[in-house]
């Protein structure tokens, strides 16, 4: 995941500021340009995305969902999104 970071404004911490970027576009914070080819062609979509663990022994693991909002930049395809706390949470056991 790719997530561009903006100066602190106030007191918002720096996931807030990804969080309000990610999930509620046309907010402050909301990126204007893509991180990585810099058009304004930004797009937010619903995701469904299947986390799968890492070799082979991450087949015997089941599969973490998360179902987030997906900004995709409709110049060079990249997406960004964040993972909710329980699922990381869950990643980060696993691993």
């Amino acid at each position: 995941m790719v997530v561009k970071l903006y100066p602190l404004r106030g007191n918002q911490s720096q996931l807030s500021q990804i969080q309000n970027a990610l999930f509620w576009p046309g907010t402050e914070g909301t990126p204007m340009t893509c991180s990585a080819c810099d058009s304004d062609r930004l797009s937010t979509f619903n995701g469904e995305i299947a986390i799968h663990f890492p070799g082979l022994e991450g087949l015997n693991e089941p599969i973490v969902w998360v179902f987030p909002k997906v900004v995709v930049c409709l110049n060079c395809g990249l997406a960004q999104f964040a993972v909710p706390e329980l699922e990381r949470s869950v990643l980060a056991r696993k691993l």
